[in-house]
Order: C-alpha cells, then sequence, then structure tokens
C-alpha cells in the first residue's frame, strides 16, 4: 500500500488491483494477463503531484543528461 501511495494510488484503487489480480490468479488465469489489464484500466488513474521541480534540481538533470548524451555522442564516434 505504501508503494501504491508513493505511486499516486489511493487506498481504494490499490485495493481494487490487488483484488483484480488475486481473482485472475485464484481462476488460474494469467495475473497480468488481457482480461485483469482490461479491468484494471477500469481503476482510476494515480493523481499527479503538484510538486515541481526546483530550477536548481533542473539545472542539474540537464546537466547530467546532457553529459550523458555527449560521453554516448562521443563513445559513439571513436567506435566508428
Amino acid at each position: 500500500m505504501s508503494m501504491a501511495d508513493g505511486l499516486g494510488l489511493r487506498p481504494f484503487d490499490a485495493s481494487l488491483v490487488i483484488a483484480i489480480v488475486q481473482d485472475a490468479a485464484r481462476n488460474g488465469k494469467p495475473a497480468l494477463g488481457p482480461e485483469s489489464e482490461d479491468r484494471i484500466a477500469l481503476v482510476a488513474p494515480a493523481r499527479r503531484s503538484d510538486e515541481s521541480l526546483s530550477p536548481l534540481e533542473l539545472l542539474v538533470a540537464s546537466t547530467c543528461l546532457g553529459s550523458v548524451i555527449c560521453y554516448a555522442i562521443m563513445r559513439w564516434i571513436a567506435a566508428g
């Protein structure tokens, strides 16, 4: 339940997902098969967090991403 809360699911919706998967398993069907997937799609989607990243966090994330992309391009050029 704490994982579901971290993902933005209400406790009621998390319980529904658990019940759907358990019901499928109890009936000898794949726990995450097409039937379960269709039923889980009826559960309300997770709420989005209203928290946004600070400018410093955005700067750090974009710098890290840029560094990784630059490294990948240099490796690609060196391999060719």
